[in-house]
């Protein structure tokens, strides 16, 4: 009789035995054992199983394999495209903020032409901004700021512009092609010009472009439309001093100048004024305006250009 093999090493050898990897001799010791032993034929019948059935579903299922590298393949994919794309997005906003910029408004110019040639100097204001560069689009040039960084902390610019090309405005100012520079006030003064006296809140607005109320101190108003030539009154609060009477109508004068001609039916304009305790009144009519700058006083609203020539010639900047 055979010496019996114990049950763990016949265990041990179950898998060699299964991929045919043991001799012969071995085999039959083996297959003894599992016809002697339940246990160890019922381990032996388990792992055959599990082995068919591993190869019954490659066999069944192949695709599934594929399908599972495929998609991991596309998840790399995804993740990647995420990551380049989130890369590419953070490099334009760099850019933009630090590189290209972006139009901005705060900054100041000087300008000066001579023979055609314009030259605009400009400095930022924010000192968070330097300048970048500036385009020109519906003859308008516009200039793009962007962030201070170690390569740029320039805030000044340098503009050269050849006025035979045409108006070009900047910072509300203009350049017209025959080199003449227009004054934001006196863009900003025909662009609100009043047909109608009656009209106060456009009355109003013309005030507070010139600085009325800031230069001279606050007033209340009384119309006179009743009867030509139609009259605004402006009725100051504050007292005047003898020392300051001259300046203050001479002022006023030029500001008359600039009500009369951007308010069309305005035939007169008149102020009230205290001074050393006596109520004063002037009265500065549309004649007197054209004694003055020599031309009809409403001739100076029929464009920008001819209101920048009335804010010369009556010394308002």
């Amino acid at each position: 009789m055979k010496e019996r093999i114990p049950c763990e090493i016949i265990q041990d050898l179950l898998p060699l035995y299964i991929d045919g990897l043991t001799q012969d001799k071995t085999n039959e010791y083996i297959r003894e054992h599992l016809n002697s032993c339940e246990i160890c034929k019922n381990k032996y019948n388990n792992m055959t199983d599990k082995i068919r059935n591993e190869e019954k579903e490659k066999e069944i299922f192949p695709e599934i394999d594929y399908l599972k590298k495929v998609k991991k393949k596309n998840q790399k994919k995804v993740v990647f495209s995420a990551l380049a794309s989130f890369a590419i997005l953070i490099a334009i906003v760099l850019s933009k903020l630090y590189v290209f910029g972006f139009p901005i408004t705060d900054y100041h110019t000087q300008m000066s032409v001579a023979e055609q040639n314009a030259e605009i100097k400009g400095q930022i204001y924010n000192p968070s901004y330097v300048y970048s560069h500036y385009k020109i689009k519906n003859g308008n040039i516009i200039i793009y700021g962007c962030l201070s960084s170690v390569w740029n902390k320039n805030q000044d610019f340098l503009i050269n512009y050849d006025c035979s090309y045409g108006n070009i405005n900047i910072n509300r100012e203009t350049i017209t092609s025959s080199g003449k520079v227009i004054t934001a006030l006196a863009n900003k003064l025909y662009s609100i010009r009043n047909p109608y006296i009656g009209d106060m809140p456009a009355n109003g607005e013309i005030s507070e472009a010139l600085g009325i109320c800031k230069n001279l101190g606050n007033y209340t108003n009384s119309l006179q439309t009743t009867k030509e030539p139609y009259g605004w009154t402006l009725e100051f609060t504050g007292n005047v001093t003898k020392f300051n009477e001259t300046k203050f109508n001479s002022t006023m004068q030029s500001y008359a100048c600039v009500l009369l001609a951007m308010i069309d039916n305005c035939g007169e304009i008149s102020w009230n004024y205290v001074c050393d305790g006596k109520l004063c009144t002037k009265t500065f009519t549309a004649e007197d305006a054209k004694q003055i700058t020599g031309n009809d006083i409403k001739s100076y609203s029929s464009s920008s250009e001819n209101v920048q020539n009335l804010l010369n010639l009556v010394n308002i900047k």
